[in-house]
């Protein structure tokens, strides 16, 4: 990573911010594109990829944990039993793999705003029930308020894992396009970094 970018970044000073002839022309724009894709691969290998020495992330284990803590989600589902069907159908709604390339590009942009939207409308329901059913329970009346960070917690982590398998489908079709086009103009930019070191110094 650190040489893709100083790379590129020395030829611009090694032609003087000035292009030549045709070859060397392809060379430093090959090295641009290369250095630019460099950076959005990077990007969407951390999207797929998980720990310090990049293992790979599997759709199971990211499934798995969409599991809730067991201690929050019965104590929520106790008092908000309408919750877990709610995140339930929102859950099918979003787990829909993209049928299209374009649909990949545009799903973590959708997918931020309807997870904080429906983040919102849980929560506006969540605290509805919560007050309802105060009236009936001391008990909820005195710990109404830990209850609602339990809730709050519940549902934001969930809708937060939910969202990370949502994407993590589209990122690994990207990053599969990625190397699609990154390779080619790496090869481009050898060549040409080539034929201009041989040219300059046989001609």
């Amino acid at each position: 990573m650190f040489l893709g970018t100083l790379g590129p970044l020395a030829a611009l000073y090694h032609c003087n911010f000035t292009t030549g002839s045709v070859n060397s022309r392809v060379a430093l724009y090959a090295a641009l594109i290369v250095a630019a894709s460099g950076f959005v691969g990077r990007y969407i290998y951390s999207k797929v990829h998980l720990g310090l020495y990049g293992r790979r992330t599997d759709l199971k284990e990211l499934l798995s944990r969409i599991e809730i803590a067991a201690p929050a989600a019965a104590r929520a589902a106790q008092f908000v039993p309408e919750l877990t069907r709610r995140l339930i159908d929102f859950d099918r709604a979003v787990l829909v793999p993209p049928a299209r390339l374009w649909a990949c590009f545009v799903l973590p942009l959708r997918l931020a705003v309807l997870t904080r939207l429906e983040y919102w409308r849980l929560m506006a329901f969540a605290r509805r029930e919560l007050r309802t059913e105060a009236l009936r329970s001391v008990r909820l009346q005195l710990h109404g308020p830990s209850l609602e960070r339990i809730t709050r917690e519940y549902i934001r982590n969930h809708l937060r894992q939910v969202r990370r398998v949502a994407e993590f489908v589209a990122y690994q079709r990207l990053f599969a396009l990625w190397h699609v086009v990154h390779r080619p103009f790496f090869a481009i930019l050898v060549i040409a970094a080539v034929i201009h070191v041989i040219a300059v110094h046989s001609y």
